[in-house]
């Protein structure tokens, strides 16, 4: 069973000051001071080696699943999501600051877990076909986070061209909410688009879930009953 979750890290300000001699004494001198170039946006995948863990028991699996009417020998999913890190630039001029976003990295990446019921020793039948069908869910996303890289990195593309990269001029103490706001917008908009592609992986992952597939798994063992019921 698929256990996405989205996992949004937004990380590291860098403050860089700059100062200059001279006071904002028109709006042109203001609006020169506060020209940035805009940002440089790079991107990157990256995959964890996948987590196998034995740690609970098909009860305690069975409860993380939300399942009512059946038991649960295993989940297959992890975390989906991204790592935005950031660096700024930041100018004073009589008193007041503008603030540029000069880089942006932002790592689209996956952590692959399987959690096989505690119930089930490695190595017996039940621990063997539990884990292939969970290795199934895992290739799975896999397959999809590396589909999807090449246009998250288009979507990052588009951001850039797109986001508000400085704010200014504004007074000290507002310096780290314009660095906040500067950071929302891109998480704004990289959210909108992994929550548009997780209803596609949802879908492939059902496919792995059905009656018919199910029964696939418990064919291959007979002895399910008794370890379910057994104390892990």
């Amino acid at each position: 069973m698929q256990r996405a979750q989205h996992h949004i890290c937004h990380l590291i300000i860098l403050l860089v000051g700059l100062a200059s001699i001279g006071a904002f004494s028109t709006p042109a001198a203001a609006q020169r001071y506060c020209a940035f170039e805009k940002p440089k946006f790079t991107t990157r995948l990256a995959m964890t080696k996948t987590r196998y863990i034995r740690t609970k028991s098909s009860r305690e699996l069975t409860d993380l699943a939300g399942h009512i009417n059946s038991q649960v020998g295993g989940l297959g999913g992890g975390e989906i999501g991204f790592k935005l890190d950031t660096k700024f630039e930041v100018r004073e001029e009589g008193g007041r600051y503008c603030v540029g976003l000069t880089h942006a990295k932002v790592i689209f990446y996956g952590k692959p877990e399987v959690h096989i019921a505690s119930n089930f020793k490695k190595g017996t039948c039940e621990y063997t076909a539990v884990l292939g069908h969970e290795q199934r869910h895992i290739r799975t996303m896999k397959q999809f986070i590396s589909e999807k890289a090449p246009d998250f990195a288009h979507e990052v593309k588009r951001i850039a061209r797109s986001t508000r990269y400085k704010i200014g001029p504004i007074a000290e103490n507002q310096v780290e909410n314009a660095q906040m706001d500067l950071q929302e917008d891109i998480i704004r908009q990289v959210e909108i688009y992994l929550n548009s592609i997780m209803p596609t992986l949802a879908t492939r992952q059902a496919k792995h879930d059905t009656p018919k597939e199910y029964a696939k798994v418990f064919d291959k063992c007979k002895r399910w009953d008794e370890k379910f019921n057994s104390n892990p």
